[in-house]
């Protein structure tokens, strides 16, 4: 297999799993938000606004990037991961200075480490996204 198509397998490998974390992610927002925020005025809180944002920017990076098959388009996806990934590190920072000032989150903390895991796949795919990216310019 060249090195082109390797990449390209690798594209759309991330795309579809961008796809399916979108599919999971949006739905358990929404619920989240509205439990958290005791009804749908939760809905126009700004990090949900983000968040809505962040969902559309990744539905929309990882389509395009599949659409665009054989070629390779990851660089929309890329900007959807970087907003995934400053949304939830500042979300796991917010929660952790929650914690340390002694509050207690609603999930608990099973909330804290859901949160981190997302940190560390979200920046995963970044990374390789990134990676991705740069190499199609080459």
């Amino acid at each position: 297999m060249s090195s082109e198509a390797r990449l390209r397998t690798i594209e759309t490998r991330l795309a579809a799993s961008t796809l399916v974390m979108t599919a999971l992610f949006a739905p358990l927002e929404v619920i989240a938000t509205v439990q958290m925020f005791g009804g749908i005025a939760g809905i126009v809180h700004p990090g949900f606004v983000a968040s809505v944002g962040g969902v559309v920017l990744a539905a929309a990076g990882a389509l395009r990037s599949l659409r665009a098959r054989p070629r390779r388009a990851p660089a929309l996806m890329c900007a959807a991961h970087a907003w995934g990934t400053g949304g939830l590190w500042h979300a796991l920072g917010v929660r952790y200075q929650f914690l340390r000032e002694g509050g207690e989150l609603f999930y608990g903390s099973m909330e804290f480490w859901a949160v981190a895991l997302l940190v560390a796949l979200v920046t995963a795919m970044f990374a390789l996204s990134t990676y991705l990216t740069v190499r199609a310019d080459s």
